[in-house]
C-alpha cells in the first residue's frame, strides 16, 4: 500500500502514469503457465487495491499480472520493454544478511535501465 501511494504521489506531481505489477514466481519444476488459484486471488486483491489507491490520488493505475521464474527479471524486462523512467518497489530490509534488500530488489537495482526507488516496508 505504501509503495503504490509513493508511486501515485510522484506520478501526480510529474503528470506520469503508474503501472502496478504483480509477479507470481513459478518454480522451475512447474510449467510457467501453471494455474495457481491461491496466488491469482492474492494478485487480484493487490492489483485492485493499487487501482483504488490510484483513484484516490486521481492517477490512472494500469494493473499487470505476470507469471515468471524470477520476479526481479520480470520487473527489469517490463521496465525496459515499456521504457519506464522509474521503478518504485517495496522491500523489507534485513539486518546482517548479505542480501539485506532481498534478492528481487537487489536484482532490480543491479539490472534496471532506469532509476529505482526502494520503499522500506515497516518493520514488525
Amino acid at each position: 500500500t505504501e509503495t503504490i501511494q509513493v508511486a501515485c504521489e510522484l506520478a501526480k506531481t510529474q503528470g506520469a502514469r503508474v503501472t502496478a505489477l504483480y509477479v507470481i514466481e513459478v518454480p522451475s519444476a512447474l510449467p510457467l503457465d501453471t494455474f495457481l488459484p491461491d496466488k491469482l486471488a492474492d494478485a487480484d486483491g493487490a492489483l485492485k487495491r493499487a487501482q483504488a489507491i490510484g483513484r484516490e490520488f486521481e492517477v490512472a493505475v494500469t494493473a499487470r499480472l505476470l507469471q515468471a521464474r524470477s520476479a526481479g527479471q520480470a520487473i527489469v524486462d517490463l521496465a525496459k520493454e515499456k521504457n519506464f523512467d522509474l521503478v518504485v518497489m517495496g522491500s523489507s530490509f534485513r539486518r546482517g544478511a548479505s542480501a539485506w534488500l532481498g534478492s528481487t530488489a537487489e536484482y532490480v537495482l543491479r539490472n534496471a535501465h532506469c532509476r529505482v526507488l526502494i520503499c522500506k516496508s515497516p518493520t514488525k
